[in-house]
């Protein structure tokens, strides 16, 4: 009986060794899995990162050269009104002198 139960446990032992050892191929299997989507993730975001830096510096640049051609044109635009604004002085000038002209005449 002690020769049987020591048989049965070196195949326990045994048996126990082969779990032990799928268990570990299969963790290490798992481990280099998760690894791979580890590093890809990692490019993943890296890409993401660098396409996002990318379009906000295009961006920036864009607003730049819109912000350059709104002052050019607002220059543009105060120039154009100048003379209109010097003939509605002239204009405010003439009516209020045809206004005093009209109040000293006699009626």
């Amino acid at each position: 009986a002690a020769a049987e139960a020591r048989g049965e446990m070196r195949e326990l032992a045994a048996q126990l060794r082969a779990t032990s050892s799928a268990a570990e191929t299969a963790w290490s299997d798992y481990r280099g899995r998760f690894e791979e989507v580890d590093a890809a993730l990692s490019n993943a975001l890296t890409s993401l990162a660098n396409a996002s830096r990318d379009h906000a510096g295009h961006v920036n640049e864009r607003v730049g050269q819109v912000d350059a051609q709104l002052g050019r044109a607002v220059s543009r635009l105060t120039a154009a009104l100048d003379p209109l604004n010097e003939f509605a002085d002239q204009m405010g000038e003439l009516v209020q002198e045809l206004q005093r002209v009209d109040q000293a005449a006699p009626e």
